[in-house]
């Protein structure tokens, strides 16, 4: 009996696959042979032989109750569509016409939105998708669905619709998540939501695709949201990855940070990294400069302010006044002199005006610098301009000390005129002045000028010794005219 059984195993262990093997190669010989020659050829995406061979079938078989007669009609229409063929959209069309019960409706409407969509024809691919009822198809096509609607309606700026669709995507395990996800993130920055863009890059940082291109995006945000010290703590780490286009700009924002925190010689690498890339504004050049100067390297300070100041609006005037801080660093007085009257004689802002032109006026009669000329119509043309001043009482010290080692009586006098309300310091100097004013012409014999000047020591009677003086040689000069009476 055992050998019977033995026997029975071995035939059928030596006839089965010969059996298995003619039902494989039969489905080649019978009616259908063309059918699975070209469903083969479209399996190895010989496009073009299976659709020659779809059509040999259909010519041969037009049976319309036939499933494989059915199917070789969308097979044709699907090899065109991968072959780009001017009719392929038609004969779908037809297809889902002529088979109006088919089961593939939908899958053809995808395709027809995937065709237009590669071929960048994204409002015709956006018709499709939306044609396509998403429940008919298989279920690992619904990302792609929703990330391929989405990304067409952000090539044409439908910026909502496109974040919809992004978000049915975002957060699943297929290959478009990451993608999703960028470009949802992406429309949040751009709407400003910047917490929903940055929760949104910061999942993105080691992903292979996007790496190179969220650090920039997450180090704006922080410089956005007023983050600083994110930025400084964040940016400098993140450089290694930042792609090549978004240096320049990465670099920018790292050193305004430094900057806006006062670590200006930490900001001064990453500003001058900015400016060597990049075509910079005034307002750049005045940040690098500003830096350079709190860093102390006060000569590039002063090269940066130099092409600031070229136009007088509040940035110039701004710079003028730095670059002569920067000159007085140097212990370049003069040319600290010249930059300081320079900002004086720019009116954008008042408060920089006033120390420029104080600052001026200081350095011209520290310098001996004509001093009557230069010191005293600083000094006189602050005290008009700025009669509120709380400097105002230096420039009286300062103008007294100028007109007391003058000998330009007569302009000290007028200048002494020119200002209203004087203090005590101003009258005690212009009686003196007026005295020494009048003794000068007495000893050159001009006694009329004399007696005019003298008599000028009673208009402040600050000292009453003076004044009984100057009464003396008043007379004095009386009667060397002859003039006894008087």
């Amino acid at each position: 009996m055992w050998k019977i059984l033995l026997y029975f195993l071995l035939v059928v262990s030596l006839v089965c696959p010969q059996a298995s093997f003619g039902q494989a190669t039969n489905k080649f010989v019978g009616e259908y042979a063309n059918f699975y020659r070209a469903e083969e050829l479209m399996e190895k995406d010989q496009f073009s032989a299976a659709r020659r061979v779809f059509r040999e079938f259909i010519n041969s078989k037009n049976d319309e109750n036939d499933p494989m007669y059915i199917k070789a009609h969308y097979y044709e229409g699907i090899c065109a569509l991968e072959l780009y063929n001017n009719d392929a959209i038609q004969l779908l069309q037809k297809f889902n016409t002529d088979f109006p019960e088919n089961i593939y409706k939908h899958t053809i409407f995808f395709k027809i939105a995937l065709h237009y969509y590669q071929t960048k024809k994204y409002v015709d691919a956006i018709e499709w998708f939306q044609r396509t009822d998403i429940s008919e198809l298989e279920a690992d096509l619904s990302n792609e669905y929703y990330f391929k609607l989405g990304y067409a309606h952000f090539q044409l700026g439908s910026f909502t619709k496109a974040r919809d669709a992004f978000f049915e995507v975002k957060d699943s395990e297929s290959i478009y998540a990451a993608p999703a996800l960028y470009y949802f993130s992406h429309i949040a920055y751009q709407n400003k939501t910047y917490q929903v863009a940055l929760d949104g890059f910061l999942k993105l940082v080691n992903d292979e695709t996007f790496k190179q291109e969220v650090p920039y995006y997450i180090t704006q945000i922080y410089h956005l949201q007023g983050q600083f010290d994110k930025v400084t703590e964040y940016g400098p780490l993140a450089m290694e990855s930042v792609s090549k286009e978004n240096t320049p700009a990465t670099n920018q924002l790292i050193g305004d940070a430094y900057f806006k925190t006062n670590r200006f010689d930490e900001a001064v690498p990453y500003l001058e990294a900015y400016a060597e890339r990049s075509r910079v504004s005034r307002e750049d050049n005045y940040q690098l400069g500003y830096a350079y100067f709190r860093s102390t390297y006060y000569d590039k300070a002063i090269r940066k302010f130099d092409k600031v100041s070229r136009e007088k609006d509040r940035l110039g005037q701004i710079a003028l006044y730095n670059a002569a801080e920067s000159y007085l660093k140097l212990e370049n007085k003069n040319a600290a002199r010249s930059a300081f009257q320079s900002a004086s004689e720019i009116d954008a802002d008042p408060k920089i005006q006033e120390d420029a032109l104080f600052n001026y006026a200081v350095l011209s009669y520290e310098m001996d610098y004509n001093p009557y000329n230069e010191a005293i119509v600083a000094f006189e043309t602050f005290l008009n301009k700025f009669p509120n001043s709380k400097r105002r009482g230096e420039v009286y010290e300062y103008l007294v000390n100028v007109y007391a080692s003058t000998k330009k009586y007569a302009e000290a006098l007028n200048s002494l005129d020119r200002i209203d309300n004087k203090d005590i310091r101003l009258k005690t100097a212009y009686q003196m002045i007026a005295y020494n004013w009048g003794i000068e012409q007495y000893e050159r014999s001009q006694y009329l000028y004399a007696i005019m000047a003298l008599k000028r020591v009673a208009t402040y009677p600050m000292d009453p010794k003076l004044t009984g003086q100057a009464l003396f040689w008043i007379a004095d000069a009386h009667f060397m005219l002859g003039q006894y009476d008087e």
